[in-house]
């Protein structure tokens, strides 16, 4: 059999991407010998004799081997344009192999280079000798089979296999690397999206002839045609891919190539939501969401948010702020899988039930092309300021659903009245609210009025790093507007939502507590360090509205929390032993402070508020400028070395036994001062109220359960005496025979 005349160089670059690719596709590389699938045209030379006899002096590129056999070819071209010498050749391989020997079913041809963009085409020979390309969906896969794909092939005899939605990684992969081509091709960071918008617009509108000459132009004719099918003509401007594009012309093919491994021409047919979920991917990581002006919502939160407003498919949802379109997408999703094969169901919701403005005519536009993905419901998103906009007359929504933009002059309260506004009778709004809104003292005045003429439901407090890489502490916020607040609140923190930072993007994880808060939400639940279902507190000067001030300290388990408390015993140990010389002729003046304090047995029963128990202040003004080198215990923001940063000239402010906690720096990493010492501005002082007694042991343990309760000191909820003053602290836990044991051991190691 002839084989085409080939550059070897060329040719072997084919190979080795063909290597790469099922090294990504989790086949086994190695030879069969040594347990893998993979033998290659060079091992196979002397691997088989009846390969002589079968083949003669020909190999191909690769065999696949499974259960010690060989069941597949894949042979290799150097150019696209050689994609059917390639399919004929691992063909005839295919076939010469299974006569009399073995049984070769399945042939591969893989046509290409990574510069140029590779094509890959899957074909099956039945019992009748007839080769069928291999599909998934009605469509021929664009990439190399899996392992499994190959066992479902053959096991069923059938050329057809079940496609699986890509991973999470996999669309990172190449939303990560389509970014990277449009780099290279000159692209503004701001136009990438519109651009893979435009390419996706066109594969779902018919196939694309990838030739350099020609690609701009079919993409722009099927883009044409897709809008004008959705009654969208008049974003043709913006989704049309114009100007001098020559280097573009030359790395499209690129990404057609990418987007051919996620087999995502047959996903289009499975109805689920792959284009949706790739192109949401693209946005989030494959740019920079600042040069877009875009705070992408991860699509669990929204879902999350559509669940606990109970987004039905008689509602109509409104986001004013719609960006990329995530909540109506969560809106629609939910909607439509309540009508089922209701057509006209169906095309009530895309038509009338779905409402969305942005100011910004290319973000909206993406909105309008993420719903097209996500199979419609676009008819009402508009390039307009949601404070203008007058389509529709007022009320007209039954649920609104908004992250509004946190930098902008209109205020996110601003963006909340509006809502309220064009809410009907019983209406719901859940929005994405910044922290600081809800626990500032500045936004008092604005809080007690929301509570005057509307119903707070919910807040449930997020991750802070849930829109990473920018960093906003922020909450979900549900009301039920134009009805005076009673009654109680539904306050919860999310610590997992089920990502993590890994290699600087949001990961899935393990642990995920989201829905555990649909449950808790639903039955009102509290939990402890959870959630809690309370009415607010009626004296509260600020008017707060964050489960932070609300949800009950966690119920500590006793040996955790008394290992804690020995944990700050330990710390002071190691501060004491580390300024040894500097702080010996204090000791006097400790002990003298500790005297005061040594008792036999606890002296607080059950559960006491701080604020009954010590005088909080703030340290003294810090000496601003140099400080000299000196003699006195500074104490200052740091969370290590018992909060010293160092012995200065300074006078000595404390000269009883208090607790210290930074309030900037570490906020909440309290320590126990058993020196004498000064402590500056950027602490808080407890010091014991008149007539109160405590034990040394106790005041290690109130500073234990303070640092196990700083998580409800975030941004725009800073920590102060007030707030401090407030923590219950329960002291039947503290288990005071083992935490006075451990505090004697840890001073005979001080005085050895």
């Amino acid at each position: 059999m002839a084989k085409s005349t080939k550059p070897k160089y060329a040719e072997a670059r084919a190979r080795n991407y063909t290597v790469a690719e099922l090294k990504k596709l989790n086949w086994d590389v190695k030879h069969p010998n040594s347990g893998g699938n993979i033998l290659e045209e060079k091992e196979a030379k002397h691997f088989d004799p009846r390969f002589d006899e079968l083949l003669g002096k020909d190999r191909p590129d690769f065999l696949i081997y499974a259960a010690g056999f060989p069941v597949a070819v894949i042979e290799c071209k150097n150019e696209k344009t050689k994609i059917e010498v390639a399919i004929d050749e691992a063909k005839d391989y295919a076939e010469a192999l299974s006569v009399n020997h073995f049984d070769v079913r399945i042939a591969i041809g893989v046509a290409g280079n990574e510069e140029d963009g590779v094509t890959v085409r899957n074909y099956y020979r039945d019992a009748n000798g007839n080769w069928t390309e291999i599909q998934g969906n009605s469509y021929p896969l664009t990439q190399l089979l899996t392992l499994d794909q190959l066992n479902q092939v053959l096991l069923n005899k059938k050329p057809t296999i079940d496609l699986q939605i890509p991973t999470e990684a996999e669309f990172y992969e190449v939303a990560e690397e389509i970014n990277k081509i449009m780099h290279e091709a000159k692209v503004n960071k701001s136009d990438r999206a519109v651009y893979l918008a435009s390419i996706i617009l066109a594969m779902q509108e018919g196939d694309i002839d990838t030739r350099p000459n020609v690609i701009l132009e079919q993409i722009n004719a099927n883009v044409e045609a897709a809008l004008r099918k959705k009654s969208k003509s008049s974003l043709k401007p913006i989704f049309s891919i114009t100007g001098n594009k020559q280097k573009l012309r030359k790395q499209l093919p690129l990404i057609f190539h990418n987007l051919d491994r996620l087999n995502i021409r047959a996903l289009m047919n499975s109805g689920a939501d792959i284009l949706g979920k790739f192109y949401e991917t693209f946005l989030r990581y494959g740019n920079d969401a600042k040069e877009l002006g875009i705070v992408f919502t991860p699509r669990h939160i929204t879902n999350l948010m559509a669940e606990l407003i109970d987004v039905g498919a008689t509602d109509t949802v409104y986001d004013p702020s719609c960006g990329t379109g995530g909540f109506l997408i969560a809106a629609f999703t939910r909607m439509i899988n309540q009508v089922g094969n209701n057509k006209r169901a169906l095309d009530k919701i895309k038509l009338e039930k779905l409402i969305g403005t942005d100011v910004d005519s290319k973000i909206s536009a993406l909105a309008v092309a993420n719903m097209i993905f996500r199979g419609d419901g676009r008819s009402n998103i508009y390039d307009d300021s949601c404070f203008t906009f007058n389509k529709f007359k007022k009320p007209f929504a039954t649920k609104t659903l908004m992250n509004p933009p946190f930098a902008q002059t209109e205020t996110e309260n601003m963006f909340l009245e509006h809502c309220f506004s064009v809410l009907k009778p019983g209406g719901l709004s859940a929005s994405i609210f910044t922290y600081a809104v809800l626990a500032e003292k500045n936004g008092k005045e604005w809080r007690a009025d929301l509570l005057k003429n509307h119903q707070v439901l919910a807040v449930i407090t997020v991750p802070d790093e849930l829109f990473y890489p920018t960093s906003a502490t922020t909450v979900i916020f549900i009301c039920r507007p134009n009805i005076p607040h009673t009654g109680k609140v539904w306050f919860c923190r999310i610590n997992n939502d089920g990502y993590k930072i890994k290699r600087k993007k949001r990961v899935e994880t393990t642990g995920s507590q989201i829905d555990k808060v649909k449950n808790h939400y639903l039955t009102k639940q509290s939990e402890r360090g959870f959630s809690i279902y309370t009415t607010l507190k009626k004296n509260d000067p600020l008017v707060e509205l964050v489960p932070e001030a609300y949800i009950e300290p966690i119920d500590y388990d006793k040996a955790y929390i008394n290992e804690k408390t020995e944990q700050l015993l330990r710390e002071f140990t190691s501060f004491v032993l580390k300024y040894e010389t500097d702080i010996k002729r204090l000791e006097n003046k400790r002990h003298s402070i500790l005297n005061a304090h040594i008792f036999d047995k606890p002296v607080q029963k059950g559960n006491v508020y701080l604020k009954d128990l010590f005088d909080i202040n703030y340290g003294e003004n810090s000496v601003k400028g140099n400080l000299e080198a000196g003699s006195t215990i500074s104490i200052s923001s740091q969370g290590v070395d018992n909060g010293c940063c160092g012995l200065f000239d300074l006078p000595i402010t404390i000269n009883e036994l208090v607790i210290t906690v930074p309030r900037t720096g570490s906020i909440g990493y309290s320590f126990v001062q058993e020196y004498p010492c000064n402590v500056d501005d950027n602490c808080m002082v407890m010091t014991l109220r008149q007539g109160i007694k405590l034990s040394v042991e106790e005041f290690y343990y109130v500073a234990a359960v303070i640092r196990e309760e700083k998580w409800r000191y975030k941004y725009g909820r800073q920590i102060t005496p007030y707030r401090l003053g407030e923590h219950l602290i329960d002291f039947s836990i503290l288990d005071f025979k083992r935490v006075n044991t451990f505090r004697k051991r840890m001073n005979n190691k001080i005085s050895l």
